[in-house]
């Protein structure tokens, strides 16, 4: 079976937790699936992100300060994210 494209498992990941996900959460959790790929690091994730926020398919949740002193954004899923995932996700058996 072959993989998502990455945002959508960005988006896919982000909507599995109800609290959120942040840039270095969903990159841990994505790592062994496309950790070898050239596009995993941060700056391609926070493009993700951003890409995904400015879409109107996740929402800001909460903003924090990591231990390095770098801004954390948590995001959820909205509404129009879930429609997304329901409407691009192959159908499982």
């Amino acid at each position: 079976m072959s993989k998502l494209p990455l945002r959508l498992s960005v988006l896919k990941k982000i909507s599995e937790s109800k609290k959120g996900h942040n840039i270095k959460t969903v990159m841990e959790s994505l790592k062994n699936e496309y950790g070898n790929e050239r596009q995993f690091h941060e700056p391609a994730f926070l493009d993700h992100l951003l890409s995904l926020k400015e879409s109107g398919l996740i929402d800001e949740r909460k903003i924090s300060v990591d231990t390095d002193g770098k801004l954390l954004v948590d995001y959820v899923v909205n509404n129009e994210g879930k429609e997304s995932l329901r409407k691009y996700l192959p159908k499982t058996k």
